[in-house]
């Protein structure tokens, strides 16, 4: 996992918050040329100037506000790293195969050890311990 990665991981929720910092400048700067372009007369340079801020300002708004939906946080993020990798990893889906194998050994260990008589022999002693004295 490279140095990058885990800034990543770390500043997701960050980065998706400037986005929306960005987001909200550029709707404020939309609607101020909004505004400023109306004052004026189409023809006049000022129109114009305003008709490129206007722009500008509504593509950047467009833009920002597709990163800030689309960036993942910290957790969808790790998820969406990490989840394919362990998932995809032969070394994981051979423990749990050995570990399962292990479990029934061990079981079929413990069942070849009991014996009925002295399990029935137990229970009788536990519920009815007067009989006995």
């Amino acid at each position: 996992m490279s140095m990058l990665l885990v800034y990543f991981f770390v500043m997701m929720d960050n980065l998706a918050a400037g986005f929306i910092i960005f987001t909200v400048a550029s709707v404020t700067g939309f609607v101020i040329s909004a505004m400023a372009r109306s004052d004026y007369e189409p023809g006049r340079p000022a129109h114009r100037k305003w008709g490129k801020c206007l722009l500008t300002c509504g593509i950047a708004m467009c833009i920002f506000a597709m990163l800030a939906i689309l960036t993942p946080n910290t957790k969808q993020f790790a998820a969406i790293y990490l989840i394919p990798k362990m998932v995809n990893n032969e070394d994981v889906r051979a423990m749990s195969g050995d570990a399962m194998k292990a479990m029934r050994l061990k079981f079929g260990e413990w069942l070849d050890n009991l014996e009925p008589k002295e399990v029935v022999k137990e229970i009788k002693e536990a519920v009815d311990p007067i009989k006995q004295n």
